[in-house]
């Protein structure tokens, strides 16, 4: 609720780190925030990759945020995996739309 009703830019530094779950860092990186996603997980004991493997289970239109800010290989492995062959017009799209950074990172396998 804080990040989605709050009047300025949200700020996950500003929350307490009792209230940081992975549930919070999920809804976090989903509304296109990250920026200090891997300041807070590593001040608070939790796995970067395993949050960001729950938001792109959460649903390929999860994707944008995750491919956006967080891009790597173990990301668009994953990604792959999930919807590649599942939702293959869909996971296109954004393999075009990302098509610069599978490139910089050699994942030329994804390129159609």
């Amino acid at each position: 609720m804080t990040f989605k009703k709050g009047r300025n830019e949200p700020n996950i530094n500003d929350v307490p780190s009792e209230f940081i779950t992975d549930s919070l860092l999920e809804a976090y990186v989903k509304i296109g925030k990250g920026l200090w996603l891997d300041k807070v997980c590593k001040e608070n004991g939790r796995d970067k990759l395993s949050i960001l493997k729950r938001v792109i289970d959460s649903g390929i239109e999860h994707l944008d945020p995750v491919f956006g800010n967080h891009f790597s290989k173990e990301v668009a492995d994953y990604a792959a995996f999930v919807y590649e062959s599942k939702n293959q017009r869909e996971w296109s799209s954004y393999v075009q739309k990302y098509k610069v950074k599978f490139e910089r990172l050699g994942l030329n396998e994804y390129l159609f």
